[in-house]
């Protein structure tokens, strides 16, 4: 079997090795089963052909696509109308959670605290700072901030972010717990990515997301307000992102019943593997 990481739907960019690689295991026999794997939310793209080109590889290359989400939440056609040519290759899995990472949370860390997380890219500083300036208008200006930038923040952003807190807010990179910190926690505040946005949906804290909208990223916007729309989180717009903004979409989710993923299907991972595995067996 041969699976890839969303191609033919992104990393346009490595066709020229990618391409190759399908055509020498076509030649194959036998041929191995070829496999996508993609988010169920797709990048629009707005260039013209580009979706008349993904369809077309999609259907000449692929056995199998497997959509890491919950076709009662949000369907690939949504972002990719195309998808409705491929309705017999698409198997959801449901929404991909580190069940490991989740089932070893354990300890006091972070309890009582609010949690901002800018993801582990290099972006996200607005985020931090807007958190730093908001604290002092929100209802939890007396609990520990603990602001976690990514490993891809430049060093000296980080270290000038460092010297600059007020008493009772702490900055570190990414941490290994951060579930637990979100099990613990009185709210979290965080962009939107997938993986983020799965563990604080299992983690139940009150949470408003800030979803990363630059260059051509329209993933993290649409996912969080389809979440929104079902009462689990608030979001507040990048492009719309002040103290003040951040400050009222905190108190407003301090006022709903702590959020839970019911009714999302979050089993991917074993879902993911089983399919696998049939279609191995299936030879």
């Amino acid at each position: 079997m041969l699976i890839f990481e969303l191609f033919p739907f992104g990393r346009r960019q490595f066709r020229f090795e990618i391409l190759p690689l399908i055509e020498a295991a076509r030649a194959m026999d036998p041929r191995p089963k070829i496999v996508s794997s993609v988010r169920d939310i797709l990048v629009i793209k707005d260039k013209p052909g580009r979706n008349d080109e993904m369809i077309e590889l999609a259907e000449a290359y692929f056995d199998v696509i497997l959509v890491h989400g919950d076709p009662d939440f949000v369907t690939l056609d949504v972002t990719f109308p195309h998808a409705r040519r491929l309705e017999g290759m698409l198997r959801y899995t449901g929404y991909v959670v580190d069940e490991d990472r989740l089932a070893s949370a354990s300890g006091e860390a972070g309890a009582g605290e609010v949690i901002v997380s800018a993801g582990g890219g290099g972006v996200g500083f607005s985020l931090l700072q807007a958190a730093i300036d908001a604290r002092p208008g929100t209802s939890l200006r007396d609990a520990t901030w603990r602001l976690l930038a990514g490993f891809n923040l430049p060093e000296d952003r980080f270290r000038a972010l460092q010297r600059n807190l007020p008493p009772g807010m702490i900055a570190e990179r990414a941490r290994a717990d951060f579930f637990t910190l979100l099990s613990n926690c009185r709210a979290s505040i965080s962009q939107g990515g997938y993986n983020t946005v799965m563990e604080v949906l299992a983690s139940g804290a009150p949470a408003v997301i800030v979803p990363y909208a630059g260059l051509e990223e329209s993933e993290q916007t649409l996912r969080a307000r389809l979440l929104e729309k079902r009462g689990l989180v608030q979001v507040v717009e990048e492009r719309t992102l002040t103290p003040d903004t951040l400050t009222a979409a905190i108190e407003a989710a301090l006022t709903r019943p702590r959020p839970a993923a019911a009714g999302l299907d979050t089993g991917g991972t074993e879902a993911s593997a089983r399919i696998i595995a049939e279609l191995a067996r299936a030879g």
